[in-house]
């Protein structure tokens, strides 16, 4: 709540909530191995909490100079060249980082029941039980389309998955016998 309530502008809410929803995407979509990234990064806590932060102090700056809206270009720069963009090295990741920014940073983001994703609406109020709410409404299983790829996209992860716990039993296998 503490962190919903640092900056006292609306947007600051929205942008914040986007903000955690692109943050998981990027870190789900690793799941898809090659499929979700061309190299697999190391995305944590601190590109989020990095990010928050110069989202907040942007806002903050907004709201001293009275400017109506965030500029949108310079918050997508921010996030995906500077914060997530530090660690990406392959061109086409670093293509969908931004196609992730321009997706989830636009103007449309503020507007009240807007949703990220067919049935991934931002919250509309100041209150992070609001927020909690909201996730634990969320689908327990996400749609590979929800992070861009095609539904087969699933069918891959989960023969990888079945491929991965093969290979740990037989490596766990007695060997004498």
């Amino acid at each position: 709540q503490d962190t919903l309530d640092a900056v006292s502008m609306p947007q600051w809410k929205s942008m914040l909530y986007a903000l955690a929803f692109m943050h998981t995407i990027v870190q789900e979509r690793r799941k898809f191995g090659p499929l979700g990234f061309n190299i697999p990064y190391e995305f944590n806590q601190s590109d989020l909490s990095a990010c928050a932060q110069f989202l907040q102090k942007h806002v903050m700056e907004m709201d001293a100079k009275k400017l109506p809206q965030p500029n949108w270009a310079t918050i997508r720069y921010m996030v995906s060249d500077i914060q997530y963009g530090g660690r990406i090295t392959d061109d086409f990741d670093q293509l969908l980082m931004f196609t992730y920014t321009e997706k989830y940073f636009h103007q449309g983001c503020l507007a009240t029941g807007y949703e990220l994703f067919p049935g991934y609406k931002v919250p509309d109020n100041a209150e992070v039980q609001v927020f909690r709410d909201e996730i634990e409404k969320l689908p327990g299983q996400d749609s590979p389309e929800l992070f861009g790829l095609h539904p087969n996209a699933d069918l891959t992860f989960r023969t990888l998955q079945v491929h991965e716990a093969i290979a740990t039993i037989i490596d766990t296998m007695p060997k004498s016998g």
